[in-house]
């Protein structure tokens, strides 16, 4: 085996004996450089009695491979250190860093193994011009986006990931079936799966995400997807809250009788103040001397302890979502919406419960049933409607929370 410029002939033969095991029977290497093509993928550039391959030094696998009946012509330019190897389906692979001191020697050991000698010429122009129409047509030809891919671009999906269109898609067909079984959990975790998808679409640009999120208010309008559901609010990134549903990262949780919802500030705001000394341009200080008790200067500091969180809570299961302290009142009218319905729900079933005379009362379905009094929805009326007065909900969020209550 002849080993390249720089290269040890020790390295060199352990090297070869990690590749033993991918070399086909009857084949041996004859030829082992140094290049650096795009390391640590490749470092080694291998000729052998059948092939052409390059490996990592570290690895026994190789990267790249190329039969010598396959190539078509390999150039070698000294000044660039390249080795630019073409083979007859039109694949160009070029080796960086390849010692100007070994190319001779790859030529003859390549051309030792073949019928036609590589020149190292250059491909002629006719055949690199087939070459090239060959790969523009199958490119054309691999490039022509689908119905739903077409539709998609048209909308404003990313034309180069349009292959995320169809597995998107099939996404929301899985949460719409999930949705008409009536199945929430399995229905939103389509949905957040598909979203997570479509983000591949949309690492920079936000087209990807925002083209998958119309597809998703699209089908919901038409009654496929979140089926009478409509939306309270948006807490925080991942925590949406629908009036039959709470939803964080992909997990659905059921809006019923037993939730409750808080807004809570713990902490406080604290000040404190310390002398600085500043230094004055005139009057000048000497060494030693006592400092000026009118260079003293008094600095503020001031530290916020403070912790909002927006809490939701079920004998199930509890969820806590941070907020910012300065901006928490905000969500306290849709904390008062989650308990309308909650509570709007609590009635609705002591209700049934009573209406069933023939079947035992449970100690729950009675003290439920005790707090189902006309006051009760008349004292969650009057809770909705003093948020509306305090400018907590608007007009449209008060008359679609006391519709709820009383349907």
């Amino acid at each position: 085996m002849d080993v390249g410029h720089k290269l040890k002939q020790d390295k060199a033969e352990k090297h070869a004996a990690k590749l033993a095991s991918a070399l086909a029977d009857g084949e041996e290497i004859v030829f082992m450089g140094i290049c650096n093509n795009l390391r640590p993928t490749v470092d080694r550039l291998i000729v052998t009695n059948q092939r052409l391959l390059a490996a990592h030094s570290m690895d026994a696998a190789p990267k790249w491979e190329s039969s010598h009946t396959l190539l078509l012509d390999v150039g070698f330019n000294q000044k660039k250190q390249t080795v630019t190897v073409h083979t007859a389906n039109g694949a160009e692979q070029v080796f960086k860093m390849v010692r100007p001191e070994d190319h001779d020697t790859i030529r003859a050991h390549l051309n030792a193994f073949r019928s036609e000698r590589l020149a190292g010429t250059g491909i002629a122009d006719d055949v690199r011009k087939d070459l090239a129409e060959s790969a523009a047509a199958a490119a054309v030809e691999a490039a022509a986006p689908t119905t739903l891919q077409a539709k998609a671009i048209a909308e404003g999906f990313p034309e180069k990931h349009r292959h995320l269109v169809e597995p998107l898609l099939a996404h929301l067909d899985s949460a719409a079936q999930a949705a008409a079984r009536g199945d929430v959990p399995a229905e939103e975790r389509a949905i957040w799966d598909g979203r997570q998808l479509a983000r591949k679409a949309g690492l920079i640009a936000v087209k990807g995400p925002k083209w998958y999120d119309e597809r998703v208010l699209e089908r919901a309008r038409r009654g496929d997807l979140r089926r009478g559901a409509d939306l309270l609010g948006i807490v925080g990134a991942d925590l949406t809250i629908m009036s039959d549903r709470i939803v964080q990262r992909g997990r659905a949780y059921v809006l019923d009788a037993d939730v409750r919802a808080s807004v809570e500030v713990d902490g406080q705001i604290l000040q404190s103040s310390r002398p600085t000394m500043t230094r004055m341009a005139f009057g000048s200080i000497l060494p030693g001397s006592a400092l000026l008790v009118g260079l003293a200067m008094p600095k503020t500091e001031t530290k916020d302890s403070r912790r909002a969180q927006f809490i939701l809570v079920h004998p199930a299961w509890r969820i806590e979502e941070r907020l910012d302290p300065d901006n928490a009142h905000q969500l306290t009218g849709l904390a008062g919406q989650v308990n309308a319905i909650a509570e709007s729900r609590q009635r609705r079933e002591a209700s049934a419960a009573a209406s069933q005379v023939a079947a035992p009362a449970t100690p729950e379905a009675a003290a439920r049933a005790e707090t189902s009094t006309p006051g009760g929805l008349a004292e969650e009326l009057t809770k909705l409607a003093s948020l509306r007065d305090a400018g907590i909900l608007t007009d449209e969020e008060f008359a679609a929370a006391k519709a709820r209550l009383l349907t």
